[in-house]
C-alpha cells in the first residue's frame, strides 16, 4: 500500500516527515482543495498538499510483473534497491538536496 511505500522512501531520503497513518480518501481531498484555495488567495506559496495529489495518493494501484519477466526477461527489483537507485538518481540531479 502506499503508507508502506511512503514511508520506505522517506527512510531512504532520510526524511523526518513520515506519515503516521493512513488517512481517509475524502479528508485528504477535502484538505488538498482547502489548501489550493488557501494557498491562491491568502498566503500565495505552494500549498502542503493539492487536490490532485490527495486524488493520487488515495488511487488504488496493482501492478503486475509477470509479462515483462516473461516476455522481456526483466528481473524483478527488492523495493529497497529501487527506492536506493531512485532516490540516488533524484539526488545526483538536483531533485533531492542531501539529508533531507
Amino acid at each position: 500500500d502506499f503508507v508502506t511505500v511512503y514511508r520506505a522512501l522517506a527512510e531512504e531520503a532520510g526524511s523526518r516527515r513520515v506519515a503516521r497513518q493512513e488517512r481517509p480518501g475524502p479528508l485528504l481531498k477535502a484538505a488538498g482543495w482547502l489548501y489550493e484555495r488557501w494557498a491562491d488567495t491568502v498566503s500565495l506559496t505552494a500549498p502542503p498538499i493539492t487536490y490532485e495529489g490527495a486524488v493520487q495518493v488515495c488511487r488504488r494501484l496493482w501492478f503486475d510483473t509477470g509479462r515483462a519477466r516473461a516476455e522481456l526477461g526483466m528481473p524483478t527489483t527488492p523495493l529497497a534497491v529501487t527506492l536506493e537507485r531512485a532516490v540516488g538518481w533524484f539526488r545526483a540531479h538536483g531533485y533531492v538536496p542531501d539529508g533531507s
